[in-house]
Formats: C-alpha cells, sequence, structure tokens
C-alpha cells in the first residue's frame, strides 16, 4: 500500500482506536491493501449490508501484512542497514553504467547473457557426457529407469592403518604438558598479536599481562571477576582491557596475526594449503531472553548458533553468531568473502543446512565453488539445459529443465548484484536474506536459482560418480566438527552457557574464542613438528600422508583451568591418630 496511507494510520490506529476513540478514524482505515485471506475476517456486513470493520481483527492484520511487506522489501525502513530499500544495498546505477565492463572483467564474467549459457552448458555436457559413460561400472550407484530414482550406496567406513594410532600415541606421549596461558604467550612471543589489545605507547609486561587475563577471561567464558579471584589480579584493570580494548576488529587483527603465522610452520602443509574449507555450526545454551537467541530443538530451549569456517589445516578464519531460526546456508559466503587472512580457499565444504541453489549460484559467480553433503540426496531433483540432449544411463533421473530466458532477462541485474558482493559494498549474507524475501516475485532470484540448479547438477553428478570426492567431502567437514569440540574445551566457564544480555557481547565472547583456538592450533604444530623432526632422527619412518591424520587439534596435555595454591600451613592437622574432635 502507498506509504502515506498505511503508515500515518499505523500511528492514528495506536493512539486513538486502542485508546477507545470511536470516531472517523476507524470507520475512514483503509483496508484495501490486505490480502485475501483476512478481508474476510475483517469486513463484516452489519444488518443493513453495509461493510464494516471488526477491530479485533484488523490491529493484527495490519501488523502481519506490514511484517511481510517489510520482508518482501515492498515497504522500506530508512537508515535501517537490515530493512532500508534494496537498491541501497548494489552499486549505484549512475556508477554500474561507468564501469560494468570493469566489474564484468573482475568476475571473469562474459557481457552477454548468451554467452555465459552457452559456457553452462558446455559444462553440464561435458560432467553429465563422462558420469554417463561410467555408470555401468559404478557398483555404488543404482538407478531404476521405471521409477526415475537413483541409490548411492553408503561409503564404508576406511579402515585406518595401525601406523595411524600409534604415530597419534607416540605423539601425544611426548606433547609437553602446559598451562593454556603460557601457550598464548608462547604464540604472543612469535607473533605479537598481544599488541593489538595495547594502548597506544603502553607495551609494558604489565599491560601484556592484562591483556592477557581479559582475553582467557572472556574466551573461556568465566568472565573478568573470576579471572582476577583465580589470578589474584586486579579486576579493574582485566574489566578495563576486556571492554576497551579487546574489541572485533583487535580481535580479529591478532587471530589474523596468528593464522598467518601458522599457515607459514612446515608441518601446516601437511593438513592443507589453505585451498578448502568447512562451514558449520555449533550451537550455544542462552538461558536470557534476549533478540539474538531464539528456540533451538537441538538443545531443547532457546539458544545462538556460532557459525564458524575452519580452513584444511584446522583453523578458525571466520566465526559470527547467528539465530538459530535461520538457515546456515546464506552465511556460508561470508567466511570466504570476510576471513582476511592469507589463505585463500576456493572450496568450501557445507552440510545440507549449509546450502540452497541460490548459494551456490552465488558462489559460482563469486569464483568459489560450494560442495555440500547433501542428506537424501536420492530426493534432489537433476536438470537438463538441453532436453533434445540425450544420455543412455543418466536420462532417467535428469527430470528437470533449466529456463534459460529467466537468466537471460535477469543478466545485468544478476551480475550487479554479484559485483556489489565482490566489492564488499555489502555482506553475502544480508543480500541472500533479502533475495529470498522475495522469492519467486524477484528476477534475479529466479536467474540465481536456475544457475544454482546447474550448479548442484554438476555436484550431484560428482558425487555420484567419484568415491575419492565424497571422502574428500567428508574428512573435510569432519575437521571443521572437530573443531568444535576444541573450542567446546576451550569455552567450559558456565557450563558453556552465554549469560551475555546483548548480541555483541556475543561476537565478543566468540571472537575472543578464535583467538585461543587458532593459538592452540599453531602451538600444537610447533610442537608436532619438533617431535616427529626428533622420531625421524632416531630413525622411526614417519609418511606425510600417516601424519596428515594426527590432528593438531590435540588438548589433553593443554590445562585451560586456572592454578589453585593450597597453603599447607592451614589445613588442619591430625588430632591423634586417626580420630580427632569435631
Amino acid at each position: 500500500p502507498p506509504r502515506s496511507t498505511l503508515f500515518p494510520y499505523t500511528t492514528l490506529f495506536r493512539s486513538d482506536i486502542n485508546a477507545g476513540v470511536k470516531g472517523k478514524s476507524f470507520a475512514a482505515a483503509p483496508f484495501d491493501f490486505l490480502p485475501r485471506r483476512w478481508i474476510k475476517h475483517v469486513v463484516l456486513k452489519d444488518v443493513k449490508g453495509e461493510a464494516t470493520l471488526s477491530r479485533p481483527h484488523y490491529e493484527p492484520a495490519l501488523l502481519t501484512t506490514l511484517n511481510e511487506r517489510l520482508k518482501s522489501g515492498d515497504v522500506t525502513v530508512s537508515h535501517s542497514r537490515r530493512w532500508t530499500d534494496f537498491e541501497e544495498y548494489l552499486i549505484p546505477r549512475s556508477l554500474w553504467a561507468a564501469k560494468r565492463v570493469e566489474h564484468y572483467a573482475n568476475l571473469e564474467l562474459p557481457l552477454e547473457a548468451d554467452e555465459y549459457l552457452a559456457r553452462l552448458n558446455e559444462r553440464l555436457k561435458r560432467v553429465t557426457n563422462d558420469v554417463d559413460r561410467r555408470v555401468p561400472a559404478n557398483k555404488a550407484l543404482t538407478i531404476d529407469p521405471e521409477k526415475g530414482e537413483f541409490h548411492l550406496a553408503a561409503l564404508k567406513a576406511s579402515e585406518k592403518p595401525d601406523a595411524i594410532k600409534t604415530l597419534k600415541e607416540l605423539i601425544e606421549s611426548r606433547l609437553p604438558r602446559s598451562d593454556l596461558a603460557d601457550v598464548l604467550i608462547d604464540i604472543d612471543n612469535r607473533t605479537n598479536f598481544l599488541r593489538h589489545f595495547l594502548p597506544p605507547g603502553a607495551d609494558t609486561v604489565v599491560r601484556r599481562r592484562d591483556a592477557l587475563a581479559g582475553l582467557l577471561a572472556i574466551g573461556c567464558n568465566i568472565g573478568c571477576q573470576r579471572m582476577a579471584l583465580a589470578s589474584g589480579l586486579n579486576f579493574r584493570e582485566i574489566s578495563l582491557v576486556a571492554d576497551w580494548y579487546l574489541t572485533e576488529d583487535t580481535l580479529k587483527a591478532a587471530s589474523i596475526d596468528i593464522i598467518n603465522f601458522a599457515s607459514r610452520i612446515p608441518v601446516s602443509r601437511v593438513y592443507g594449503r589453505g585451498a578448502t574449507c568447512s562451514a558449520d555450526g555449533m550451537r550455544f545454551y542462552v538461558p536470557i531472553h534476549i533478540l539474538a537467541a531464539d528456540y533451538s530443538h537441538v538443545l531443547q530451549g532457546r539458544g545462538v548458533t556460532l557459525y564458524a569456517h575452519t580452513s584444511d589445516s584446522f583453523l578458525r578464519m571466520h566465526q559470527q553468531p547467528i539465530p538459530c531460526r535461520l538457515r546456515e546456508a546464506a552465511f556460508s559466503l561470508d567466511g570466504l568473502m570476510e576471513h582476511d587472512t592469507e589463505l585463500d580457499p576456493k572450496i568450501c565444504y557445507v552440510d545440507t543446512h549449509g546450502f540452497t541453489e541460490v548459494v551456490m549460484a552465488t558462489a559460482a559467480l563469486l569464483g568459489y565453488e560450494l560442495a555440500p553433503r547433501i542428506k537424501d540426496i536420492k530426493d534432489q531433483t537433476l536438470y537438463k539445459i538441453d532436453r533434445q540432449q540425450h544420455y543412455a544411463n543418466l536420462d532417467p533421473i535428469l527430470s528437470g529443465t533449466i529456463k534459460p530466458h529467466l537468466i537471460r532477462n535477469a543478466w545485468d541485474e544478476t551480475v550487479r548484484v554479484i559485483a556489489s558482493i565482490e566489492e564488499r559494498i555489502v555482506s553475502p549474507s544480508l543480500v541472500l536474506h533479502r533475495l529470498g524475501s522475495y522469492a519467486r516475485q524477484n528476477s534475479v532470484y529466479q536467474a540465481l536459482s536456475e544457475i544454482g540448479r546447474v550448479q548442484k547438477t554438476v555436484h550431484i553428478l560428482k558425487t555420484l560418480d567419484d568415491e575419492d570426492y565424497r571422502r574428500r567431502m567428508g574428512r573435510e567437514l569432519n575437521k571443521g566438527e572437530a573443531s568444535h569440540d576444541l573450542s567446546r574445551f576451550l569455552c567450559f566457564g558456565k557450563e558453556g552457557v552465554l549469560r551475555g544480555r546483548e548480541f555483541g557481547d556475543q561476537v565478543h565472547t566468540f571472537s575472543c574464542l578464535s583467538v585461543l583456538h587458532n593459538a592452540v592450533v599453531a602451538w600444537n604444530m610447533i610442537q608436532i613438528g619438533q617431535i616427529v623432526a626428533q622420531l625421524r632422527a632416531e630413525g622411526h619412518e614417519i609418511d606425510d600422508e600417516i601424519l596428515s591424520h594426527v590432528t593438531p587439534l590435540l588438548r589433553k596435555h593443554i590445562n585451560p583451568f586456572g592454578r589453585y595454591h593450597f597453603d599447607l600451613d592451614r589445613i588442619r592437622k591430625a588430632q591423634g591418630g586417626s580420630g580427632g574432635n569435631p
């Protein structure tokens, strides 16, 4: 509805109608903007057959419709980042017209939609032909031509050689026992990451100690007061650092320093070279009623999701808290775009909750590949672009057809959206959430859906065809899940429950936790590298493939808890033998 009609009346309705004022204001209330499902409840007929409005139904109808129009973009909110006009997220049209060719070149996309469609069709045909040719020899894949269904046999667990278990136990036995604080001190001596938390011109040992205490207090979730009691330090000094110097920007800078340092440790190349990552969510219970927390069926209560990107070398590249109710897929690209480290992952492995066709298309247009491990993969629809193209074995399951005209009609606007994300004018999650609310009414959403169906089909065909591809997918996702275990171990305070009352408190805790996580991984890599070098010098034959299974997430040798001192002089002495007076 026109804003001049709807918005002034919302104020009038709340101030006059609810106050019991029965006048012309309600009789003049507009209702033509209401959807049909509400009209039958709001508009009633009186005894004379004239239309009247039901006040008890009008207010929920008005607010529900306003909420729906807000999400769809028909109504916008001035000065709001999330609910502003969609055009505010994008490169201005005047600037787009002037630099359009440059943006297409940066994205390595053709100016003409037909050329892009030809590339897309060629890739889909090539992959489909290769997979179709190998179907008869694929013992894991069964296709039912009559039902148009396929079945993929589950992977058998690969038996780990005894050498992996032996090597892991040998390395664990030689890892030095250390307190978490000492681990951080050692990493700071090598990277100087604590400098980000120091006031200008105040680089002293005392200041570094306070910064370290504040980082542990927030990252381990024990709070500044308990850290002061456990360490004997001044509560005011710890909280001063935690409140003013442990900011989102400084914590990210510190984490980047540690990641860049760890990626240069020789043993890190055994685990991965930073070319891939995995994204997965971990849920934290939040007993406080805040807007950022909502119900989670996993927690059986209110909570928030820590959505984290873990590199193939187990380093935590990016993390952000998101409400449990939101699908994780829209956030899977944020970590790829915003990690700002020296790592350059081009493939991101996610689970079913971390992908949609639109997100797969957006990733592909940005130069990334989203590789989801899809639950109930047999229920997914596979597509062709050209229905005249036939395949001897795969035809029964290629039931969908891409609509090229939807891509062609919205090609330039789609690339404008992608270029805006590439230029980091707006985050991928924000754009994708807004496009998702538009659903089928938005031409860009429709174009991305068609492109995403091609990307999904290619990915599923590779999954059906290549066992190594499936195993690699599972292995990378397992790295992310194992990283969550280390984070749980470090965030032990308050039983792992987040009690901060603001969204910023969650960002604060998770950012500190990321620094602790990366510091432990980097320190473990240093120790593992030294131990392996020593073992090889002693005559042990250690293959890098075997070593890659010994994770740097080991934690039995690390003590995250505070030290406790027991004064023997103050302990009650026994009073003559085994007994004594009470």
